[in-house]
């Protein structure tokens, strides 16, 4: 099978969309051909292919082994409740140099840890049938770091049993609390570390660890690789065909547990209403079955579990943490994106001056979209740009704030509707460097404009966001920053390593970095993101979770400014009017005294603090906190707030818009 055109890729990676998959399916897998696992002396072909591809070969290479070791490590034990810091320190002193076994087809070195892991699961096994016994109590007083990368590894067997102790506890009173007397808790708590240590047998599998240490390798060049083994090409083949059927979010694996990331527009989680970023499912429960425990599965495996067809239902098990603290359960039907959703929508908003009303466009852009029956981010931003002159707005609110990204073309375009003509973006790869312009010399809407952003803004919208302040088109309002994925992947097919020439999808693929991104100035986005030039409060600030904070991050880099003086439209009377740092000044000025007025703004202001400064979770402030909300998770005025709380956040960037009319 030959290999077919690499897939661009700008959206977040290392993270799975459940019922929403924007990429194209690249190449087909025949029905004959059923997956095959990944062979020892298959793996050296893989990681070198991996490798060679890589943009940052260069500067990555020196560090790779290392990396890939914790990487390795962490697939084994994310949550870090099996290994001691002294292991995890002499496993990689005995793994040095594992590459070079590696590509002599020697895998042995795999095999120590991952039998290790098998016997500390099966230890936490026994521990939680010792513990919980038919007399069992939990202990309130216990206080606990939920946090893997905060509370580190323990450091004795005797500080690992007491960890292990306090997470039972913790997760029995959290069956409690979801309505479970002391005994079903305890029995569901104790089948939780049964069913784990039987998964894990499965997973820890001689054949299984080559796959996992090219998962390891890719995930050690940057958290946007990804070595896609044979079984999980046939996964996304089954995705194609359930025709984008799922809830609707977008997941990632964190500490063990797997977090929502966010809730795509449109979906069947964000038509039930109750899921949140940052919310961690527990357990999954199919319609009319007994829930299962998915504390330290893989991400793949649960997606397998939430994922089904439309109209069945799917009962998650959920933990929220922060100022709503507590577990609850949520069913929710699955069914098709719904792509009316999707799409770009607006309305009209009106203050009153001393000169006057003022009428501001607000346009929400969820994604970067191309649907199936013709409709586009690109057409519907044109219409609704043109219906916003026919109406004489004043000015311009475009909401990128909930936008993921999408395809690039789509962002250049858009673009190119604010600015006459230009370069939006550079695309630097080992091939050299690209550039992207709006060529059409048109500008569909010239007046104030504002682009709201937080760091759920990512790729594609960031590279919106920075040409437009580049170009001193847009006041950039919102969120700090925006998540900084300032890089570009393409899939491909990987080697045939079995001696026949040519490519094979039964031997995987691969996702590689193979480029980065530059704003007009010449920088990357690249886990900077986008600025703010004027900070107002956004529940999503809390997210804590961005481009910088992932493992092995690229380092940004900068090439030479490409900004084009054909942007602004002067000569034919249709420019606009540049952003100036004077400008920028008096609207912080006036944007601050209304925040500070604001008592929904200083709200989100309260408990953005409240849950940086939450240290360890306390079990009775906890079950306190949860008890004062006998209605959690199906809480209208909770929801209400929220609701109030965003609309504050998109009604100051509306009035930052109508100062700069003044």
């Amino acid at each position: 099978m030959q290999p077919s055109t690499p897939t661009k890729e700008t959206g977040l990676k290392r993270n799975t969309v459940i019922g929403l998959l924007s990429a194209a399916l690249f190449f087909s897998q025949e029905a004959h051909a059923a997956p095959e696992r990944l062979k020892c002396e298959e793996l050296s072909t893989v990681l070198m292919a991996m490798e060679s591809a890589h943009y940052d070969r260069v500067n990555i290479a020196p560090h790779l082994e290392r990396r890939t070791i914790d990487q390795y490590i962490d697939l084994l034990d994310g949550a870090k409740t099996l290994f001691l810091e002294k292991e995890v320190k002499e496993f990689r002193r005995n793994v040095n140099g594992i590459r070079r076994n590696i590509y002599k087809k020697n895998c042995d070195a795999l095999e120590d840890a991952a039998e290790l892991s098998v016997s500390r699961i099966d230890e936490n096994a026994i521990w939680a049938q010792e513990i919980l016994k038919p007399n069992f109590k939990v202990d309130e007083s216990i206080s606990i770091e939920l946090e893997a990368d905060k509370r580190g590894r323990p450091k004795t067997q005797k500080e690992r049993r007491r960890l292990m102790e306090k997470l039972i506890h913790f997760q029995t009173l959290n069956q409690i609390l979801s309505g479970n007397d002391v005994n079903v808790a305890r029995e569901r708590v104790l089948k939780r570390y049964q069913l784990a240590a039987q998964r894990v047998k499965s997973k820890r599998e001689a054949v299984v660890l080559p796959e996992l240490f090219a998962d390891a390798f890719a995930s050690g060049l940057d958290p946007h690789s990804d070595y896609l083994s044979a079984e999980a090409l046939a996964d996304f083949n089954i995705s194609m065909r359930l025709s984008l059927e799922g809830i609707g979010a977008v997941l990632r694996s964190k500490d063990g547990h797997t977090q929502i990331q966010s809730i795509v527009t449109g979906g069947a989680a964000d038509r039930e209403g109750t899921l949140r970023a940052k919310d961690k499912i527990t357990a999954v429960a199919q319609a009319n079955q007994e829930p299962v425990n998915i504390i330290d599965m893989e991400l793949s495996d649960v997606v397998k579990m939430i994922r089904g067809k439309k109209g069945t239902v799917v009962t998650l098990s959920v933990l929220r943490e922060g100022k709503d603290a507590g577990s609850f359960d949520v069913s929710i039907t699955r069914d098709k994106i719904d792509v009316k959703d999707q799409a770009a929508k607006m309305e009209f908003k009106t203050r009153k001056t001393a000169s006057g009303n003022k009428k501001i466009a607000v346009i929400t852009l969820p994604s970067f979209y191309r649907g199936s029956n013709g409709n586009s981010a690109t057409a519907d931003m044109r219409r609704l740009l043109n219906e916003a002159n026919e109406a004489k707005a004043d000015g311009l609110v475009l909401d990128l704030s909930e936008n993921g990204g999408g395809l690039l073309d789509a962002a250049v375009r858009i673009s190119g509707f604010f600015i006459q003509s230009g370069a939006i973006v550079a695309t630097k790869s080992m091939d050299g460097t690209e550039k992207l312009r709006d060529r059409d010399r048109d500008t569909l809407f010239s007046k104030p404009m504002a682009v709201v952003i937080s760091p759920a803004s990512a790729s594609a919208s960031e590279i919106l966001a920075a040409a437009l302040q580049d170009y001193k088109r847009a006041v950039i309002v919102g969120g700090e920053h925006t998540f900084g994925k300032g890089s570009v992947q393409q899939i491909y097919p990987l080697p045939n390593s079995r001696g026949i020439s040519g490519w094979d999808s039964k031997n995987g693929a691969m996702k590689v970095t193979m480029g980065m991104f530059f704003r007009p100035g010449g920088d990357s986005t690249q886990s900077n993101g986008v600025i703010s030039d004027i900070r107002i409060p956004t529940l999503m600030d809390g997210l804590d979770f961005s481009e910088a904070d992932l493992d092995h991050a690229l380092t940004p880099q900068k090439i030479k400014p490409f900004a084009s003086k054909t942007a602004n439209a002067k000569e034919n009377g249709n420019g606009y009017k540049s952003i100036s740092p004077e400008l920028l000044s008096d609207l912080s000025k006036k944007s601050s005294r209304r925040i500070a007025s604001n008592k929904l703004l200083q709200q989100t202001l309260k408990d953005l603090k409240e849950e940086k400064d939450s240290g360890p979770t306390h079990l009775g402030r906890y079950r306190k906190k949860v008890e004062s909300r006998p209605n959690f998770g199906d809480d209208d005025a909770s929801e209400k707030e929220i609701e109030d709380q965003k609309g504050a956040f998109i009604d100051e960037a509306v009035n930052i818009v109508v100062d700069m009319t003044q």
